[in-house]
């Protein structure tokens, strides 16, 4: 609202101020005319130079507004230090900047504790930055509405909360009318079945007793890990965001239920502007660009073949996981099919 004040405050300004300039000098100017003191053809000329030059500096605005506009087009992380309130002493971001172009897929991965999750509470605004600034379109996100900054930015947790509702409305936790969202901004049945379907649950929600009607009980006790994480996912895309926070979206699933999520998220990652946080190496190097983090800093940064190459941070991390994913095999053995078809994926993934 402060924003469309102020815009309505500059165009009544920047159009009322040239046509009352050109209305004094044509009243001055005539009144010299008339008294001899200047000549017609001088105050006509007068008047073209002054158009001219009124278009050239309105001309300079646009581009350097189109200019802005252009640049802005990302979401900023521009020198930001945090500390939490409860450990001011102790410093989770140590002047950290990064950008996110429009429809880039980044990876952020890194030792724990290095700081990853803190960037994503940064970017919902669980938290504000000691320092430093946290921009979305190059503006500070602080200046956004918070209802409208939840419908842009969707954020798929570790651990998804699910309440004591229908599916359905579980979805649609937020949109309702009851939430004050207006009729024709709510979800319809379609869109929830096409959010469920990009997130790869309709399947298993349709072979309920109830289907969408069906109850999730407390906290979804009465689904699976993988199947509340693809509720989750729907609930997410539900939105129609334009940003997707993916903070440990896998980590906690069985091997089954990790490849059914995951199916979702590749899906996912095309159409979106997507920040993930990982430590299952093999589930983010397709991603256009991998930041590691480590002691609140950026640390490496770069594509999963280049990273490799440069045979530092991230290529420990890797060998890492390789390593842990050979001793899964071991221990599980042939007996384990499930644990043993896993590891041996996760290892084909990172070698390829």
């Amino acid at each position: 609202m402060t924003e469309a004040l102020a815009y309505a405050l500059y165009m009544t300004i920047s159009t009322f101020l040239p046509n009352v300039t050109t209305a004094v000098v044509l009243f001055y100017g005539g009144n010299l005319v008339l008294d001899g003191s200047m000549s017609a053809g001088s105050l006509v000329s007068f008047m073209l130079y002054q158009q001219s030059l009124s278009s050239a500096f309105q001309t300079c605005s646009s581009v350097f507004s189109a200019l802005s506009a252009a640049v802005g087009a990302a979401d900023k992380l521009d020198n930001v230090c945090f500390s939490y309130p409860g450990r001011k002493d102790t410093q989770v971001l140590n002047s950290f900047s990064m950008t996110i172009q429009p429809g880039e897929v980044v990876a952020l991965v890194g030792p724990s504790g290095g700081g990853k999750s803190s960037i994503v509470k940064l970017l919902e605004r669980y938290y504000l930055p000691s320092s430093g600034s946290v921009l979305i379109d190059g503006r500070d996100a602080g200046v956004y509405h918070s209802r409208w900054l939840r419908r842009k930015i969707a954020l798929v947790s570790q651990e998804p909360v699910l309440y004591a509702r229908s599916i359905r409305r579980n979805i649609c936790y937020g949109l309702e009318a009851e939430d004050g969202v207006p009729a024709d901004q709510q979800p319809s049945a379609e869109d929830v079945e096409q959010a469920a379907r990009l997130a790869n649950a309709h399947e298993f929600i349709s072979a309920m007793p109830d289907g969408y009607d069906s109850d999730c009980g407390e906290r979804g006790i009465s689904l699976s890990g993988g199947q509340k994480q693809r509720i989750a996912i729907a609930r997410a895309l539900v939105r129609q965001p334009q940003v997707l926070l993916l903070d440990e979206a896998t980590s906690a699933l069985d091997a089954e239920s990790e490849s059914r999520v995951q199916e979702a998220l590749d899906r996912l990652m095309k159409s979106h502007t997507v920040l993930v946080i990982a430590h299952r190496l093999s589930t983010i190097q397709s991603a256009d660009r991998i930041v590691v983090v480590s002691k609140g800093t950026v640390a490496e940064e770069g594509t999963h073949d280049q990273l490799i190459e440069d045979n530092a941070m991230y290529s420990a991390l890797v060998r890492r996981q390789m390593q842990k994913s050979k001793s899964t095999a071991s221990i599980g053995g042939a007996s384990d099919g499930i644990a043993s078809s896993s590891s041996f994926r996760s290892l084909l993934a990172l070698r390829s």
